[in-house]
C-alpha cells in the first residue's frame, strides 16, 4: 500500500513553499536467515521546501525530510532527517 500528499503555494512575487506526506509499506519474499520470517516495512515521510525564484532560469531550493521507517525486524527500523540545498540553473 503506497500514498503521497502534496500541496504547493506561492507566498510571495518570487517564492514558493510545499509540503509532502507519503506512506509506504513494502513486503519482502525471502526469510530472513537468522529469524526465519518475512521482513514487512511501514515507511512514512514528511517534506518541506522553499523556492526562491533569482532570475527566469536560476532558483535555490532548501527541504527538510523527515523519514520514520517501521519494521518487524528491528535492525531495519530507523528514523531520519535530511536537510538538502539546490541550486538549478536551466539552459
Amino acid at each position: 500500500m503506497q500514498g503521497k500528499l502534496y500541496a504547493g503555494r506561492k507566498l510571495f512575487k518570487q517564492m514558493w513553499i510545499s509540503i509532502v506526506a507519503g506512506y509506504e509499506e513494502s513486503r519482502f519474499t525471502r526469510l530472513d536467515t537468522i529469524l526465519g520470517y518475512k521482513r514487512r516495512d511501514k515507511k512514512s515521510y514528511y517534506a518541506l521546501s522553499l523556492t526562491q525564484k533569482i532570475s527566469p532560469k536560476k532558483s535555490v531550493t532548501a527541504t527538510y525530510r523527515y523519514t520514520d521507517n517501521n519494521s518487524n525486524i528491528n535492525t531495519y527500523s530507523y528514523t531520519k532527517n535530511n536537510y538538502t540545498l539546490e541550486y538549478k540553473h536551466h539552459f
